[in-house]
């Protein structure tokens, strides 16, 4: 499902020019060429700032790259990924300390890690930056209009969602539903993926088919021509409807714990969320070699 850029970036100048009292254009800086819409002032617009209203605020951004994030995203998936990949791909990033993990993705084990990830970082962002904790909440639920108002498809794409993907918003928004689920790791299993990897088959994949929402939100969404494409994990923190999804998701989990009278302090969540944020808090560090990464870690979410 390839798209290109939608009209959601534009140059503001020429529109707007008029307004700020004829001031003649030019172009924004090439070391920063785009702006989150809460960081554009006048001055911006009246020297051709370029306006994403999916980008994340400039702190914000540049908090995840002091902390390497982009980096930390790739590792995370790629690792959890392994069994899926090519050669190449697996010694580029073992080249960069990385290694195999031992639950892949959608064995038992990597539910539970997916979740408590995720919220970590949602939960280190509203801690550092309070007044932007909204563009963490998420989704009251995934937009399925392919025009949504506010979450159209890239390039004006129709796509019909998923029906299988529509019976999944459902089952999770129901607290019945939701109650069956018998751990927080079946549950981070059936959001995440329909991967269900055995020992002869790493492609296996889950009877359900309503099972692996997360990613189909990813590939449903994804922009190959944005510069915070969400189906690209080098960047996609940068996007706002990543944000979008993981705040929906982190808001399902919330719902189960408190239906199944699980409490915060319980120990191996405690653990989990701590160790989580840790990794997320260290210094960024350097790897080596800087080859170029394999495209196909771009695309992981599509295996």
């Amino acid at each position: 499902m390839m798209r290109t850029r939608s009209g959601l970036v534009w140059a503001a100048a020429a529109a707007l020019g008029g307004l700020l009292g004829g001031c003649a254009s030019e172009p924004a800086p090439d070391d920063e060429p785009w702006f989150a819409e809460e960081d554009v002032g006048a001055a911006d617009i009246a020297r051709g700032a370029r306006v994403d209203p999916l980008r994340m605020p400039k702190a914000i951004m540049e908090f995840e790259a002091k902390h390497d994030w982009g980096n930390h995203h790739v590792e995370w998936h790629t690792v959890r990924r392994w069994d899926l990949l090519e050669e190449a791909s697996r010694q580029w990033a073992e080249r960069r300390g990385w290694h195999r993990a031992n639950a892949q993705e959608g064995a038992v084990g990597n539910g539970f890690e997916f979740l408590a990830m995720h919220r970590a970082m949602i939960r280190v962002l509203k801690q550092e930056f309070p007044r932007n904790a909204a563009l963490l909440d998420g989704w009251k639920t995934p937009p399925t209009d392919p025009r949504d108002r506010a979450d159209p498809l890239p390039a004006g794409a129709t796509d019909a969602f998923d029906p299988e993907m529509a019976r999944a918003i459902a089952k999770l928004s129901s607290d019945a539903d939701l109650a069956t689920f018998r751990s927080d790791d079946e549950l981070g299993r059936y959001i995440e993926s329909n991967l269900r990897p055995t020992s002869t088959n790493p492609r296996a994949r889950a009877k359900d088919k309503a099972t692996g929402i997360h990613n189909y939100l990813h590939v449903r969404f994804m922009d190959p021509e944005s510069p915070i494409d969400i189906g690209d994990p080098t960047v996609n923190l940068g996007n706002k409807r990543f944000w979008r999804l993981h705040g929906w998701i982190d808001g399902v989990w919330t719902r189960y714990r408190a239906l199944k009278g699980l409490p915060e302090d319980e120990e191996r969540y405690r653990k989990e969320i701590e160790m989580a944020t840790e990794h997320l808090l260290m210094p960024a560090t350097v790897r080596a070699p800087r080859d170029p990464m394999p495209e196909e870690l771009r695309h992981i979410f599509e295996l």
